[in-house]
This record gives C-alpha cells, structure tokens and sequence, in this order.
C-alpha cells in the first residue's frame, strides 16, 4: 500500500456525542471498582493532588481546548522542565489517538484492566483520571477535543493567580494555543490588563466574554458580562462597515462633502439617496464616512444602521425600524436605555399584534382600510413616544440613520415605498435632528428623496489611490500615471492593477519589457477579467490550478479542496496532506482570498462578483461539474452553514422547485440572498419566493409553475395590500394555469371583489369550488368562504335577502366540508360567518317596513343556528388559549357572534387585537358604546363590581337561552348591533376624557378593557359594549384595501 492510499484510509473522526457516549461506557466500565475503591477511603479525607495532575491542569487552564499529545512530561516537581514531547505509554498513545478520531474511547485501558502495566501505571492511573474527572469532549471544527471543565479550570486560575498564570503563558514549554482558539487570546489580554473593549471585532469579543466565565474567581478588574455583551451587540451592527472599509481610502472629497453637510447642516425635507452599481465603491465610501464619525473620534455620533437584506427590517410596517433604531441607540447610549425600554416593549406588543394579523392565513377577511387606519394610529403614538425620549435626552444632536442595501426593500416591498417615504416624512418632522441617508444599486423611487449617483473616480483620485495602494513599493510616478488612465476610475480595478503592480516587482517594472507586459490589454473592455488572469499568472504554482475554477464554490477548505475542487481542476491524485498544504498555500494569496474564520477562506467578495461570469462563459461543463460535486459533497454534512453551501450549489445548478423544497432548510434564504446575481433566473424566482421580495418580470417568464404561482401570489398580495387591486389582476393573469391553481383563484376573487366586481368575483369563486373538487379538498373549503364573504359583502348594495342566503349557504357547506376533512380553524371560520350573516340579516330585518319585510325571503333551515350556535360553544370551550389567539382574525369573528355568552373570547380579543377605544375607527359606535370603552381605556369609569365565574375560564360559562324568532325567520339575537344601526345623537368626544394623559396604542387599551373585564366579570354593560365593537368590526367588508396605503401613512 503506497503512503498515499494508506492517508485516503484514515478512519473518519468521531463526534463529540459519540466520545462523550463511549467516555461514559468507559467510566460503567470501572464503576464496580470505583465503589470498592471508595469504600476503602475514609470519609471526609480528600485525596492530595498529584503535581503530575495539576502539571497538566495548568497547562491548560487557557486553552479553549486541546489536544491529549498538547501534554507534555509527567509533570514531577522534582524533575528538570519536560521536553516537548509525545509520552510512549500505551494509555497515552490511545487517548491520543481516540482524540484524533483513529481510536474508540471505549478501549482505553485503566486501573487493573491496564495492559503490560509497569513502573508506567501510576502516570496511567493520573491520565485516566484527569481525562475523565476533568475534562469534558467537545466538538471543534477539525474534529473532537477535549476541554477543561470550568470548575476545574477556575480552581486552577485561583491557584495560580494573575502573575503565575501570565509566567505560565510566557513558558518556553507553555502548549501552544489552536489558530482559531480567541478564548485564549482575550483572557490573555485580560490578564495583562487590557480591558478596552471598543474597536474589538465580534469574534473578539464572544471570546472575550467566554475569558471572563473563567477569570472570574481572581479578583482581577475586569470588564463586566452586560458591557462586553452591548459592545458585542454594537460590533455586529459594525461589522458590515468594518468589514467594506480599507485601509488605502482616497479621494471623494465631493461625495464626502455632501455628506458632511447634510449630517451638520439645517433639517434636511428628504432623504440622501447614493445610488450606483457594484464595485464603484459606494459602500466603501459610506462605511468610511460612518466609522470616521463613530470610532476614530473623541465624540462618537449616534447612528443606527438598518440594512434591508434582514428580513425583520420590513418598509410595510415602519415600526420594525423604530424597534431596531432603540435598540443599537440603546448600545451606543447608556442614557437612552431606562427610557427607551418601554418604548422597545410597547413597540413589539403592536408589532406582534400587527404582524400576526397580516401573516395569518385565514380567509376570514382581507386587510382592510379600517385594520390600516387603526396600525397608522399606533405607529403615530409610538413615534412619538420614540421622538420624545431620544429628543430630550440627546439634546437635538445629529442622528444619523443609514438605510443600506435599499435594493432589497424595492425588491422586497415595492409598493410600499410610498408609506416607507411618508413614515421617514413624519419622522422627521417630529425629530430635527434626524439624517436619513439611503444606499442602494437603484435610483430611489416611489417616494421622495434626493438621488445622488455615485460615478467612478475621477483621475486625480485614480492615481491617489493607486500610489496609496502601492506604498512602500518603487514605482516611478509616470507609471502610476500611465496605469491609473488606462484602468478607468473603477476602484476595483485599481486595486487589482495595485496587486499586478507588486506582483510583477520593482526590478521588473524598471524595463520596458517588463512596463509593456504591465500594461497589455488595459484598454480591454473587460479590463479586470484581463487583470485577474494576469496576477493569476503570478500566483503561487501549486495553488495555480485551484485559483479560477476555485470561485464557483463561496467557500474554500482542505475537505473541498479534496473532494469537491480536485478532480475537475486536475489534481485527482490528491492526498488529505496535500490538500492541507495547498490550503496552507493559498491562504498566503490575500489579492484573491481571505480567511473568514480559521480553516475557511472565502474569495474577495468584489473579485468573485466580476470573474464569476467570464468563468462560467468561459468553462460552463467545468463550472456544472464543480456544482455537482459540491452538492454531492454539502449533502451529507449536518452543519447549518453547510445546508446553506448546498442549496446555493442547487440554485445555481436551476434545480426545480420540488428539488429545492425537499431539500430547504428554514432561516437559509438571508444567507443566500448576497449571491442573487449569479442565480440563473428560475433560481432567483424561487429565492424570491422564500425571500418575500419580487423577482424581475424577465425572469418570472423562466420559473417553473410552483416557482411562479408563488412569486405570482407574493406580488398580487403585496398590490392588494397596497390598493392596488388592478395591478394585482395584471401579475395574476399574466400566465394561464391548466388545471387551475386554487391559490391563484383565490387572489383573482380578492382583487375583483375589492374593485368592487361582486358578481364576477362570485362567479369565479363558484367556478373554484368546482375546479378543488368541493369538499374533497382544503383548498375548497378555502374557496367556499371566500365564496361566502364575497355574497356576504356583496348583500350590502345588492339584494339584501339572496345575498345573505347564498352567504349562509356557502358558509354551511363549507363548514360541513372542514369537519369532514378534520379542518378545524376553517370549521369555526365558517360556523362564525354563518352565525354572522344570520345576525346581519335580522338586524337589516328590523330597519325595514313591515311590508318590506314581508317581501323578504324565508330564512332557511332557521333551526341550525341554535345547533350550530350551541356546538361552537362546546368547540371552543375545548380549545387552549394559545390555540385560541393564533388565529386572530378568526378570534376576532368569534368574539363578534359569541361574545356574549362566552366572555373570555371577548377578553383574549381584546388581548391579542387590541381595541381602538379612542381612534377613528371607533366614531361609527353607539355613543354609550364609544363612551363605555373610552372611560375603561383611560381608566376614567367606575367599574361595578361583579359576580359569578371569571370569563378566563370559558368552562365554566353556559350559553344565554334565545327567545325563538317568528316562523321562518331567524331568532332574535340577545345582543344586536346589525350594520345599518345609527349611532345615538351627540356623541361625546372620548379624547375630552384624557386631555391630560398622552395617548396609548389600541393594544395598551385593549389590555386595560381586558384586565378589567377580569376583574368585574359581572359586568354586563363592558360586555355588551364590547361584544358590539367587535360585531361592527367583524361586519365590514372583506376586501375593503387601504387605497392610501401605497400613498403613504404614520409613522
């Protein structure tokens, strides 16, 4: 067997739960002795440590984790200082050996079982005893270690003190510490005495915070846990500004003027927009300019970096930008953390409420005008609140609030912008000192702000940053001259010149050989594919073969090196050592790559975004082998950030949509989001859908039918919320679907109904049920209420008796379909609308002329209401609350038809809904109604105390007996509050009630109607006051969109 088959046989490494499972086989093993053993000792007497033991503790009180051959001598005190070397004993040589992955634990021999046990076996006995007494297996990128546990370590630390454990680390025999082992190196810097935390990078400071865990004993000044914490916090924020930022920074001395004006200037009316495409430098230039204000100065500014790219930050509901925005000023701010905290709370309250009614999937209703007006209400007050502290306590200095990656909110919620644009607005009114200054690919539209297009650099700011690129290095000026004119203003391809430049070497450039060789083929239209091949022509040979084909995969290790890039690059004779050395070798090459964490290098962001399609034009077999071979190789690897490598390996290779689902990982798509450009179409089409951004018309045309449906539902959505129902048909129809999507239908029928097409809508509603197969589907059940709503709304202007029939009838058999088909939410959905539109009809019934009644139709089949009535009691008294508020529109069409008789539907709504006591949408109420709430909300009632059993347990609650209603019609309702009711004369005004207080948010009034229904359930006038808020906000139309909602609203 030559050397090199023997290394491709090495065994695979262990994990650490496989360690950890034979360690504790090992210890049962030797459990019968261990107890006799102990029975021997006499109680209370601990034994001494031996100094071979606590040799090797110290050792390794510093070490994250190590390796057992890191060890070195038996550690006798009487002994001169051990050599560096690896013990021979049997024992050793198989711990070691199981570390490694080549040896199973189970076999380690201990105590009498020890083989050939000699003058050795005492030092057995030590290592047996400090591997399993002091030491934990942990798992580590290269494979399994061991680490000390923290008691042991402490105990160690204590002992030695800061000066013995500083005189360890400076040993010449001291174990050297792992590459990637930051632990290490921060409780170093702590023991020294360094305790500065800022300008320390996120990995920096994780391991600073693992340091103080185990320094914590020794009585040494330390940082405290909460302040590294917030600085760990504030360098994540950083981190993508530190990470763009350079050292060879020139020139833009216009763009950075601008932006120095509008920072110190007067209130600007709009926000900055910088707009221009990948590789002109522009996040390069901001990031300069935000870390020269915030961390090489004396009086850091405060700022807030909000970038799109994160999901949580969304432009259709402002409020997840005011909750990040306290959140980093919080961090920077220590004054702004007391009185920002209840401001962050009441934010994500309103957020939760609001994002869980957007988000649920019921068809209960749309989102409506009202459901709008009532959102712009809260972020008006939260804004306020928000302004108000941040004014008060900063005194009115300069905010900066960098809205970055803006490409990703037009992609994402473009037709929200106009809202986004209004919410900025408004903002900025209430805080002066506010700077919005918006980043992105595109010029801003939609809304308003001043486009600033950033262009290349002009010459003289070419060559500056040229020179600075080459200092230290010979280089006559009029050359630098010559280079900086032919390569453009591009500082991409500057820097990369800068690189050929050094590679080609001073004595080389001082010939005009070696000058013409420099600068051939600079003119080339696509000069920095000419300068990448040129310095790959320099680069170390051994790696050279690696380089190019090497930027199909985002991530570089020796495993991919081996497995994935060998073969097709030509090196199929490679050994896992040669891999090592060819990684060790290409990590040196730092014009092409970087190191991302130890063991993984990346390349240079800016060089793979503009090589990776000359090479995929140049060699695509090539490139599809690579992909093929990194998704066979991702496959089988558990780690999080290898699923991601293997969907983006599938992406690339523009896999099918049902490949790809089977396949997805949840949370993948924002770390496959900075890729999007090297998708083929039908792969951004799909990210797009898990993205929920909208993908470009022209690629929408190639994605397969479950891939389109989805970005088709995605953006018809995105207009119906807008009130743009018009442009939400146009994407619908822009494919026709044979057989028909239910889903699709379902949007077709929402955006004719909210043009106010009732008779189409249900037609194409009918035509649905027929297509999904009726009740043998959900997705019939789904059409079938949609069907219902839609007759439901539309009996309002047409005719009052058959519309309100064909609702009730739809509702019925779409509620006998659920059943059947064990859906229980669209069960309840169903029954609620029935029992809904009955209590509609009645109450239109009472408005009308004794012979207009007469001409009414019969009620059908008036006896299933009482049933269904009565079984919806028994329904819900059987579910949880949490199984109650997860659906909250349907939570909020139960409280409307059941409220009466089951007070706790009413409390958990108003609990998960909130109640607009006090706003806009409050005004259509009943006076006594309006006034009833109004007082409980601001606590300004008196509130009779009542008996019998607490509305919190809906057990406990018996439905109120109903008086029948005449023949053939539906029987009267104890609490009526129909569509057509008017209000009492002369209603008061609720806000005369709180003049003096400031004004709360429909969830803070919610929970105060709530808390006192609680405590006074008893009484009967807040029920009934809240039983008709809910009715009238469960009978308005279903598809009523906000118009204005792409015009703009509060914040």
């Amino acid at each position: 067997m030559t050397s090199d088959e023997a290394e491709r046989r090495q065994p695979p490494i262990i994990t650490a739960e496989d360690m950890a499972a034979r360690l504790d086989a090992l210890e049962s093993r030797e459990a019968q002795a261990a107890h006799e053993a102990a029975a021997t000792e006499t109680p209370d007497v601990v034994r001494p440590l031996s100094p071979q033991r606590r040799h090797w503790r110290e050792h390794v009180c510093l070490l994250d984790y190590f390796s057992l051959e890191d060890l070195d001598g038996d550690g006798r005190e009487a002994s001169p200082p051990p050599t560096r070397r690896a013990p021979t004993s049997s024992l050793w040589d198989s711990a070691v050996r199981a570390v490694r992955g080549m040896f199973h634990p189970d076999d380690l021999p201990s105590g009498s079982n020890a083989p050939n046990r000699t003058s050795h076996g005492a030092n057995h006995d030590e290592l047996d005893a400090f591997v399993r007494e002091d030491c934990d297996v942990v798992a580590t990128r290269r494979g399994s270690a061991w680490q000390l546990r923290l008691d042991v370590r402490r105990m160690t630390l204590e002992s030695l003190g800061r000066t013995g454990a500083l005189a360890l680390l400076s040993s010449p025999y001291a174990v050297k510490p792992a590459r990637d082992d930051v632990a290490h190196r921060m409780a170093h810097r702590l023991l020294e005495g360094s305790t500065a935390l800022r300008g320390l990078s996120p990995t920096e400071l994780a391991g600073t915070l693992r340091a103080l865990d185990w320094l914590s004993g020794m009585g040494i000044s330390l940082p405290s846990e909460h302040d590294v914490g917030c600085e760990l916090d504030l360098a994540n924020v950083l981190a993508p500004l530190r990470a763009v930022s350079t050292d060879d920074f020139v020139g833009r001395e216009r763009e950075l003027k601008l932006l120095q004006t509008y920072l110190h200037g007067p209130p600007p009316t709009r926000p900055l927009a910088l707009h221009g495409p990948g590789g002109v430098g522009k996040s390069t230039l901001l990031a300069h300019f935000v870390l020269e204000h915030v961390e090489r100065t004396g009086d850091p500014l405060l700022f807030t970096y909000l970038t799109f790219d994160r999901g949580e930050l969304d432009a259709q509901f402002p409020l997840t930008l005011v909750a990040e925005a306290c959140r980093q000023l919080s961090l920077q701010a220590p004054m702004l953390v007391q009185p920002l905290t209840p401001v962050r709370a009441a934010i994500d309250e309103v957020l939760t409420a609001q994002l869980r009614l957007a988000h649920e999937h019921s068809l209960a209703r749309g989102r409506s005008s009202r459901d709008a007006a009532r959102n712009r209400a809260d972020q008006a007050v939260l804004a306020e609140q928000f302004a108000k502290v941040v004014n008060e306590t900063t005194g009115g200095a300069p905010i900066l609030v960098l809205l970055d990656t803006f490409e990703m909110a037009q992609r994402r919620r473009g037709s929200f912008l106009g809202q986004l644009g209004a919410a900025l607005g408004r903002m900025q009114s209430r805080m002066p000192s506010l700077r919005f200054v918006i980043a992105g690919r595109a010029p801003v539209a939609g809304m308003k702000a001043h486009n600033v297009p950033l262009e290349g650099l002009d010459p003289a700011q070419a060559r500056a940053l040229l020179r600075n690129a080459l200092r230290g290095m010979a280089v006559p000026d009029d050359l630098v001259d010559t280079v900086a004119s032919n390569v453009s203003g591009n500082p991409l391809s500057l820097r990369l010149a800068a690189d050929l430049t050094r590679r080609e070497g001073a004595a080389s450039l001082s010939t005009s050989r070696g000058r013409n060789r420099l600068l051939f083929d600079l003119r080339d239209e696509q000069v920095q594919g000419v300068l990448y091949r040129r310095i790959l022509d320099r680069v170390d040979r051994s790696v050279r073969p690696l380089a190019n084909p090497g930027l199909v995969v985002r991530k570089i290790t020796s495993d991919v090196i081996l497995e994935v890039l060998a073969e097709p690059c030509g090196l199929a004779r490679l050994t896992p050592k040669k891999a090592e050395r060819l990684f060790d070798t290409l990590r040196r090459e730092v014009s092409l790559v970087t190191e991302a964490r130890p063991g993984v290098l990346v390349h240079r962001a800016d060089v793979r975004r503009e090589m990776l399609p000359l090479l995929e034009t140049e060699a695509p077999a090539r490139v599809r082998e690579i992909h093929e071979r990194a998704v066979a190789y991702y496959a089988t690897r558990p780690e999080f950030d290898d699923k991601v490598e293997h969907l983006y390996h599938r992406l690339m290779l523009g896999e099918p949509s049902t490949t790809l689902d089977r396949y997805w990982v949840d949370s993948a798509a924002p770390f496959l989001s900075d890729a999007w450009t090297e998708y083929p179409p039908d792969g951004r089409v799909y990210l797009a859908g898990k993205l929920m951004v909208d993908a470009d018309p022209a690629d929408l045309a190639a994605a397969d039918r479950i891939a389109w449906v989805r970005q088709a539902t995605y953006q018809a959505q995105a207009q119906l919320d807008a009130g743009q129902p018009a442009l939400a048909l146009e994407i619908l129809r822009g494919r026709r679907l044979e057989p028909s999507d239910p889903t699709i239908t379902r949007l077709v029928v929402e955006a004719l109904a909210a043009q106010g097409d009732d008779a189409e809508a249900l037609a194409v509603a009918e035509q649905g049920i027929v297509d999904a197969g009726r009740g043998l589907s959900l997705e019939a059940v789904h059409l079938g209420i949609l069907a219902a709503r839609v007759a439901e709304d539309g009996a309002d202007t047409d005719d009052p008796g058959s519309g309100f029939a064909i609702a009730r009838r739809h509702y019925l058999d779409a509620r006998d379909a659920a059943v059947d088909f064990g859906a229980p939410a669209e069960a309840l959905t169903a029954a609620a609308g029935a029992l809904r539109v009955t209590r509609r009809f009645e109450g239109l019934r009472r408005t009308l002329t004794r012979e207009a009644v007469a001409a009414l139709p019969p009620w059908p089949d008036p006896e299933r209401d009482a049933e269904l009535r009565s079984m919806l009691v028994k329904e819900i008294t059987a579910l949880t609350t949490q199984e109650v508020t997860r659906h909250p529109g349907l939570l909020r069409e139960l409280a409307a038809e059941l409220g009466s008789q089951l007070p706790s539907l009413l409390i958990a709504a108003a609990d998960t809904l909130g109640v607009d006591a006090l706003g806009a949408t409050a005004r259509d109420l009943p006076s006594t109604t309006r006034s009833v709430l109004a007082e409980t909300a601001t606590g300004t009632r008196s509130i009779p105390l009542g008996t019998g059993p607490s509305p919190a347990d809906p057990v406990a609650e018996e439905p109120v007996t109903e008086e029948p209603g005449a023949e053939g019609q539906p029987p009267a309702q104890a609490v009526s509050a129909g569509p057509t009711a008017e209000p009492d004369p002369a209603p008061p005004t609720p806000a005369d009630l709180v003049n003096s207080e400031p004004p709360g948010t429909s969830n803070s009034y919610g929970s105060t109607i709530a808390d006192a229904l609680r405590t006074s359930p008893g009484d009967d006038e807040l029920k009934e006051s809240l039983s008709t808020y809910w009715q009238r906000e469960a009978d308005q139309p279903s598809y009523d969109y906000d118009e204005g909602s792409s015009e703009g609203s509060a914040p």
